[in-house]
């Protein structure tokens, strides 16, 4: 009997059935309550529930103003932003000129169940909307994963989609809706990474299903490939760490009865092997914040996601803008608008910017002008989005996930940060596993990123920890550039940096998220999470990049210590 239901990290907003559902009445009235799944959790497969909000379809970004306010019939205006906007924010490195930074010479491995057979076209779209350098995808499928003529992807066609959703394995992945949501999260993983490393070669990585032994037994034919030694990896899938090893669940489906440790062999062998081959290693920490049971199994305890939790893996949580939605507040509604006069200064949350010589506003039609530029950082809290009931609906899986391992201990490099945590709700809570995450990157929803969906054929924005994973493998690549050689496993020297970081206060490598929580209901389903803080938490680890200072540390302390 298949077991563990592991939770894929994507929101790409709000599909057009909740539009629907959703926004006749904007006005949820509190948290739906936790509830336990219909059916038996099924264990080691990932699947997604996403929730999509399209944008309206005469939105195009290489023709329409408006950025960073998008067009949302339903929401009225959304806050979304180009991928200029997050890097001048994070104060990413120029790509141009003789030490500038755009990834060339690192390859981005993304891996995603079943792929998309519209990603290279989404990608040049995104591209071009945005003056990106255009790049080609290696499509890497099974059984080999080598590029081999007898390879063969799981969706070659649109079509596709629903005649793989409609098999037996399709079927344990979510359907046809489960396969979208990959498809959906293989465009966004793409463009994220892309985005933030023009220069970078990517590789898509795609499993045949959403099976942990697909998934994982995909990464291990590649990083024994040598042409990829010293690559990075991006996995924006998960499931929870106290359900990767059981074998059966208890009458209720609320507990693991049984467990098989040797269920961890593979992914330990692909970690490994990885770090071994100098290999970079992330993985986005999980969207329903410290409770990732409660998607899975309907239950509140205190649970991080699998594989962020392995020692070997950099976990990426998220954050969203402080104050959110800056002076603009939240959504308007349907028909209203946000606007950004000429040459003013407009805080967004997460992005300051100026109005240029015409000013802004939320972009209704093809053709109308604008002028707004982002001009730096605003500010970050951890990413929890449960209580903007309006973009939710009341319903879960919009939080930073974070905790503690109970399948791993305390890695050496953890040594250096505090080993008892205050929860929400007044507990103390004593590390005795890993602890995620490790760092983050804005995962917002409202003020999240834009990408098009080509099976769809429409522009949406996206939100959650997939969003980070994919970033921080961007930064990776162009860490590796200005160091001339890979960096591969960074744990350490991360953690090295963080502490730094408290003492050199503005010249830190990161930003210091020190407000929010992530239970995965805000608090309002009586559940317990975890309470940001200075310094390292479990809500966002050692905060989100300032990625110049990021790259300059890390290449520094690498020459330092002579790996």
């Amino acid at each position: 009997m298949n077991l563990i239901k592991s939770r894929f990290r994507i929101l790409p907003i709000l599909s057009a059935f909740f539009l629907l559902i959703f926004f006749v009445n904007p006005t949820v009235a509190s948290v739906s309550p936790i509830t336990k799944p219909a059916t038996v959790p099924v264990l080691h497969t990932s699947s997604v529930s996403p929730v999509v909000t399209l944008l309206d379809p005469s939105f195009n970004p290489s023709l329409v103003g408006g950025s960073p306010f998008c067009y949302s019939g339903s929401l009225g205006t959304i806050i979304c932003y180009p991928p200029n906007f997050l890097k001048t924010a994070y104060n990413f490195p120029s790509t141009a000129g003789r030490h500038g930074l755009d990834g060339t010479g690192s390859t981005i491995v993304i891996v995603d169940a079943f792929g998309s057979p519209t990603i290279q076209s989404d990608l040049n779209t995104y591209d071009a909307a945005f003056g990106l350098p255009s790049t080609t995808v290696t499509i890497l499928c099974g059984p080999t994963w080598t590029g081999a003529t007898t390879d063969i992807c799981p969706l070659n066609t649109i079509g596709d989609i629903a005649t793989v959703g409609a098999t037996a394995a399709g079927q344990a992945c979510g359907g046809v809706g489960g396969v979208e949501g990959w498809v959906e999260e293989t465009t966004l993983d793409v463009t994220m990474a892309h985005s933030l490393a023009p220069g970078a070669h990517i590789v898509l990585l795609v499993a045949n299903d959403c099976f942990d032994t697909s998934l994982y037994g995909a990464e291990l034919t590649i990083v024994n490939q040598p042409q990829y030694k010293g690559s990075i990896m991006t996995q924006s899938f998960g499931e929870p760490d106290d359900l990767v090893t059981c074998t059966a669940l208890d009458p209720t489906n609320s507990y693991c009865v049984s467990y098989d440790p040797t269920l961890l062999n593979l992914p330990n062998l692909v970690f490994q092997t990885a770090a071994n081959n100098h290999w970079t290693v992330i993985a986005s920490s999980g969207d329903e914040g410290a409770n990732e049971d409660a998607g899975v199994l309907g239950t509140l305890e205190l649970t991080p996601s699998f594989p962020a939790t392995s020692p070997l893996v950099l976990a990426a949580g998220g954050t969203e803008g402080s104050p959110y939605g800056g002076t603009y507040g939240a959504e308007p509604g349907p028909g209203g608008t946000f606007t950004c006069a000429a040459r003013a200064t407009c805080d967004t949350g997460l992005v300051v910017i100026n109005g240029g010589a015409n000013g802004c506003g939320t972009a209704v039609r093809p053709g109308e002008p604008t002028s707004c530029y982002p001009t730096g950082y605003g500010g970050e809290s951890t990413w929890n989005e449960v209580t903007n009931f309006a973009l939710t609906g009341g319903y879960i899986g919009y939080t930073s996930g974070g905790g503690m391992s109970t399948l791993y201990s305390v890695p050496s490099y953890q040594q250096i940060v505090p080993h008892k945590f205050t929860t929400l709700l007044g507990n103390t809570v004593k590390a005795t596993g890993r602890m995620t995450p490790d760092v983050s990157f804005n995962s917002a929803v409202y003020g999240g990123v834009m990408a098009y969906i080509g099976f769809l054929g429409r522009w949406a924005v996206f939100g959650g920890t997939s969003a980070a994973s994919p970033a921080w493998a961007g930064i990776m690549a162009l860490a590796n550039q200005a160091n001339g050689r890979p960096l591969g496993f960074v744990n350490p020297t991360i953690y090295t940096m963080g502490l730094l970081g408290t003492i050199l206060g503005p010249l830190s490598s990161f930003h210091d998220i020190t407000q929010g929580n992530n239970a995965v209901c805000s608090g309002l389903c009586g559940e317990d999470g975890f309470l940001a803080g200075r310094g390292y938490d479990l809500t966002t680890g050692w905060g989100t990049p300032n990625v110049s200072y990021f790259i300059t540390t890390i290449v520094l302390l690498n020459a330092l210590t002579g790996k």
